[in-house]
């Protein structure tokens, strides 16, 4: 990481940092639209890198590569899967979703069931968790959709996609999750999901502009949606006006290719399958681990609890602690150059493979300062 001098970085969940490899790569990329303009548009190298972000991508999620597409954002993957629900919408249908989600995860909900008038379900967080029962109680055999976030933002809680999914298909719905807060800091399932949603820019360290789409195989066929463009057809090298002839495959929903962000998305996912995704996981926990116990002992006055859920199928890469004052505090930390978020009422710290004991050190330290 090339981090600037003396900073702490603690808040991975927001934005990530870019790796310097993906940051020379940026570099080169962007130069060398600069020197030759159009010059640099070359299909070869763009099906070379096609080949592997799809490649890095359902390795990271251990998914088929033919599920894999590649995107802007969260919010453009989402919409591929709102666009191409129309065939499935009867009336009387619902979706249902978490009752604590992200906006982005939250709002294309809300307008899918505004202009089809369904029904939109919400599953209560209780005590920063949201049981299966819960969900058993809202999906039935009208239920279109469920989505929600694998690791919900504002506490770290970590679902049990395979519960749900199994959930889900018994009653004839889908799956949808947002996979931004796990993706690149924790291992996934997505044995019973049908469709993976992700942007770049957090734990995977890519650049903002990037994102991911996964859709399961077996129903990419059925799908149809307008959201296509240049690089959707497998006639992309022609460019009159000619019949779509859309990929048979996930690369159908990609728009567009000749983008500089996107070499550099490239390299960081090289990065974190090179530290390897569940050696990442651990060394995160040791590091919440190692906060949690400094923090029991900590002599200023303050008192720190852990709202994150500590079951060890629940946990993720972010801890969400309870103390007062919580914005202060980290408006405070901010001045000592230590970067976290205020989150769920309470301080959010996100360490990632890159962090060390000692940055938790300058953490405690900066906190036992607070007066």
């Amino acid at each position: 990481m090339d981090l600037e001098d003396g900073l702490i970085y603690l808040n991975n969940a927001s934005i990530g940092p870019l790796p310097k490899k993906s940051i020379a790569m940026l570099n080169e990329r962007n130069l060398e639209q600069a020197r030759i303009g159009e010059k640099k548009i070359d299909y070869q190298s763009i099906n070379q890198l096609w080949a592997s972000l799809r490649s890095n991508i359902s390795t990271l999620l251990g998914g088929k590569k033919d599920g894999v597409s590649i995107t802007k954002s969260t919010a453009s993957a989402l919409h591929i899967v709102a666009d191409s629900l129309y065939p499935r919408i009867k009336k009387g249908q619902n979706i249902v979703m978490p009752d604590s989600e992200f906006v982005t995860n939250s709002y294309v909900w809300q307008q899918l069931a505004k202009r089809y008038s369904l029904e939109m379900r919400y599953v209560p967080t209780e005590n920063n968790r949201i049981d299966i029962s819960s969900w058993e109680r809202l999906v039935d055999d009208n239920t279109l959709l469920c989505s929600l976030s694998s690791v919900q933002f504002n506490n770290g809680f970590r679902s049990d996609l395979s519960s749900i999914g199994e959930l889900a298909h018994d009653h004839g719905a889908l799956l949808s999750v947002d996979a931004i807060q796990q993706l690149g800091a924790v291992p996934i399932d997505i044995a019973n999901v049908d469709f993976v949603s992700a942007a770049g820019y957090k734990w995977l360290l890519g650049p903002q502009g990037t994102g991911l789409f996964y859709a399961n195989p077996e129903i990419i066929e059925e799908m149809d949606s307008i959201l296509v463009g240049w690089f959707s057809s497998m006639d992309y090298d022609t460019l009159g006006h000619v019949p779509f002839n859309p990929f048979i495959d996930a690369r159908k929903f990609q728009l567009s290719m000749i983008d500089p962000t996107y070499n550099a998305f490239d390299e960081s996912l090289k990065t974190i399958l090179d530290w390897g995704v569940s050696k990442t996981f651990s060394w995160i926990i040791k590091l919440q681990d190692y906060l949690i116990d400094e923090l029991s002992s900590l002599d200023s006055g303050d008192s720190y609890s852990v709202l994150s859920s500590l079951k060890a199928g629940e946990r993720s890469g972010m801890i969400v602690l309870k103390t007062d004052n919580p914005a202060e505090k980290v408006r405070y930390l901010s001045d000592q150059n230590i970067t976290v978020s205020v989150r769920g009422g309470g301080i959010r710290v996100s360490p990632h493979r890159y962090n060390s004991k000692d940055d938790i050190d300058k953490l405690i330290k900066a906190l036992s300062s607070f007066r």
